[in-house]
């Protein structure tokens, strides 16, 4: 069954603003492994406390799932009913020919295509699905406690997070985007000019990218995604939801349950365990903040002075602030003088690492400032031949299930 919109309203998010003013769902998959998709996504439930058993026979909640490429797994879980809520016209048009094109559409599939604002209001159930849409999302502390509300006693709800450590080498592909884009004087508010950025990115970034093993997404959509979509750019800075505002703003009834990655430690003695939630959850707090630099990248975890971490992070953040603060009109008059001002951040990151045993992240910033280093707008080639830089990519989202008491 599908549910069409009740109309736009005045709370549309960036993300939406952004999809809708572009005509675009940037967040389609490559299925041509099948069995790996499945397998990797049961994977991932697994890790968050949710084997398969877990959906058979439950009521599901999906908010934002594209596309659906994530949603034919849950799909096939045995859910008393899934309930699918994707606000964006055209990820909702590709999820409904997706679910038909893999089968004959499930009466227990529902496809609503508003956003959770416009939903049902007496609706809850016993998983509550959230992937991508929190990090950068303007609206989220208003959409998180929509998400808490819909989660019965005992249910489980996941989201994802991100923080300024986890996505600052996408951070920093951000930057060298814009400044290819001035060099080569595209204007991203014009139409015509966002067309062909979209083409030159892929073009520098596919290099990259092909070093991301297991990579299921379209270069242009990636691009789209996160290069251009300002949202991008506030989930490190003024919208930044890292796990420790998923664990500290879901409510005082939700005890963390499950992670991906996993790195949360709990020695405590379960007869000793607190029973309040906000004290259940000080050790995964402490865990996050003691090992958040372990998310910087993919690669690599390693061993960091605890004084360091938060300076560490709060460089990171600062340069996420200054490239979400900067206007399209302050990108086509700036200066090589700029560029390096601009960098300072970064050069306080590796300052911080050159005592650390993370040497493939010391390595990329070394060959990334060294790019920049008099302040020029790098060209497309440059970018693309970039060698320890092209495979730093961070942790990007984490996702948290918690379940409420």
């Amino acid at each position: 069954m599908a549910t069409g919109r009740t109309g736009l309203t005045d709370s549309m998010n960036n993300f939406l603003k952004f999809y809708g003013d572009n005509h675009i769902s940037p967040v389609d998959q490559n299925l041509y492994d099948l069995n790996r998709h499945f397998g990797q996504r049961i994977g991932l439930y697994r890790s968050l406390g949710l084997g398969p058993l877990a959906f058979k026979g439950r009521d599901v909640l999906e908010v934002a799932p594209g596309s659906g490429h994530n949603a034919i797994v849950t799909a096939s879980l045995g859910a008393r009913s899934l309930d699918l809520v994707e606000p964006n016209p055209s990820g909702f048009e590709k999820m409904v020919a997706l679910f038909k094109a893999q089968s004959p559409l499930d009466p227990s599939v529902r496809f609503f295509n508003q956003s959770l604002e416009e939903y049902p209001v007496g609706a809850t159930y016993d998983i509550v699905l959230c992937e991508g849409l929190l990090p950068g999302l303007n609206t989220q502390d208003a959409m998180l406690p929509l998400l808490a509300h819909r989660v019965r006693p005992g249910g489980v709800l996941v989201v994802t997070c991100a923080d300024a450590v986890s996505v600052f080498f996408e951070t920093l592909r951000r930057y060298l985007a814009r400044l290819m884009l001035a060099g080569q004087g595209l204007d991203l508010d014009v139409r015509d000019d966002r067309a062909a950025a979209v083409m030159m990115l892929s073009e520098a970034f596919t290099p990259h990218l092909n070093t991301l093993k297991g990579m299921s997404r379209r270069v242009e959509d990636w691009v789209w995604d996160n290069l251009l979509n300002p949202a991008a750019t506030s989930m490190a800075s003024s919208c930044e939801f890292s796990m420790l505002k998923g664990l500290d703003r879901s409510g005082q009834d939700f005890y963390y349950y499950g992670s991906s990655p996993v790195f949360m430690a709990d020695w405590s003695w379960y007869k000793a365990a607190p029973l309040d939630a906000q004290s259940f959850n000080q050790c995964y707090r402490q865990s996050y903040l003691l090992q958040r630099h372990n998310l910087l990248h993919t690669h690599e975890t390693g061993s960091i002075h605890t004084a360091q971490v938060e300076p560490l992070y709060r460089h990171c953040q600062q340069f996420s602030s200054m490239l979400e603060a900067r206007s399209n009109d302050q990108w086509r008059t700036i200066s090589p003088d700029r560029v390096l001002l601009d960098l300072m951040p970064v050069r306080g990151v590796l300052e911080i690492l050159e005592s650390t045993d993370m040497g493939q992240s010391i390595a990329a910033l070394r060959e990334y400032l060294q790019l920049l280093d008099i302040g020029r707008c790098p060209t497309p080639a440059a970018v693309a031949a970039m060698g320890a830089f092209a495979s730093a990519f961070g942790r990007g989202q984490q996702y948290l299930s918690m379940m409420r008491a």
